[in-house]
C-alpha cells in the first residue's frame, strides 16, 4: 500500500480539482496537504497515477510514502485504488462537484452525448438539474437549446428563472424577446436584472 500526496500552501482550484485522476481525493484541513491517493496497484499504474496528480497541480510538491512511513499522512478509512480513471464533467455533477464540472466544460463544445445529457437536464423536473443544464448550455454556447427553455420562464423556482434569463441573454436574440420580457418584471430582483440586461442588449 502506498500513499501519494500533493502539498502546497494554497488549496486546489476547481480546475485543478477536475484535473485530478480518479482515486485521488481533495484534502482540506490537513496542513499543506491538498490531495491524497491511497493506492494498491502494480508499479506502472502507480507511476501513471503519480504523473497525473503532478500534472493536475504542477506547482505542488509531490510526496510518495510507503505504508507506515508517516502515520498521519495516510488515512485507514480511505479505500485502496486499483487503477486511476479519468473523471468526466457528468461524473463530477453526480458527485456534487458542480464548480469543477463547469470548469471542465467552460468554453468547450458539447459532443452528441453531452447534448443529450444537457437536454435531459433541462427537460427534467429537479430544479438543481435544470439549473445545471441551463448553465452548461450557456458556458458551452449551445444556442439551439434555447427553444427547450421557453416554458421555464414560468418556473416556480427563482434560481431556475435566473439561469434561464442568463442563458437566453447569452444564447438568444431579439426573437426571444416576447418570451423573456415577463422576467423583466419578475418579483426576484436578480432575475429581473438579468432579463432586463438581455432585453436592453437586444434593443427592447
Amino acid at each position: 500500500m502506498y500513499t501519494l500526496l500533493l502539498r502546497r500552501p494554497a488549496p486546489l482550484t476547481p480546475v485543478e480539482m477536475a484535473s485530478l485522476p480518479g482515486g485521488c481525493l481533495v484534502v482540506r484541513g490537513e496542513g499543506d496537504i491538498v490531495a491524497r491517493a491511497v493506492v494498491k496497484a502494480p508499479l506502472p499504474q502507480l507511476l501513471a497515477l503519480a504523473v497525473k496528480m503532478g500534472r493536475a497541480a504542477p506547482d505542488a510538491r509531490f510526496e510518495f510514502l510507503e505504508e507506515g512511513a508517516v502515520a498521519e499522512a495516510a488515512s485507514p478509512h480511505l479505500p485502496p485504488v486499483e487503477a486511476p480513471t479519468a473523471r468526466t464533467p457528468w461524473e463530477l455533477f453526480e458527485a456534487g462537484q458542480d464548480e469543477a464540472a463547469y470548469a471542465l466544460l467552460e468554453g468547450k463544445s458539447l459532443d452528441p452525448e453531452g447534448r443529450d445529457r444537457v437536454r435531459a437536464l433541462i427537460l427534467g423536473t429537479q430544479p438543481a438539474d435544470i439549473i445545471r443544464g441551463c448553465r452548461v448550455a450557456r458556458i458551452t454556447a449551445w444556442k439551439s437549446i434555447v427553444q427547450n427553455m421557453r416554458g421555464l420562464v414560468r418556473h416556480t423556482d427563482p434560481r431556475v428563472r435566473l439561469e434561464v434569463a442568463l442563458a437566453m441573454g447569452a444564447l438568444a436574440g431579439p426573437v426571444m424577446g416576447p418570451v423573456l420580457r415577463p422576467l423583466g418584471e419578475d418579483p426576484n430582483p436578480e432575475v429581473q436584472k438579468a432579463a432586463q440586461a438581455a432585453l436592453k442588449v437586444w434593443g427592447m
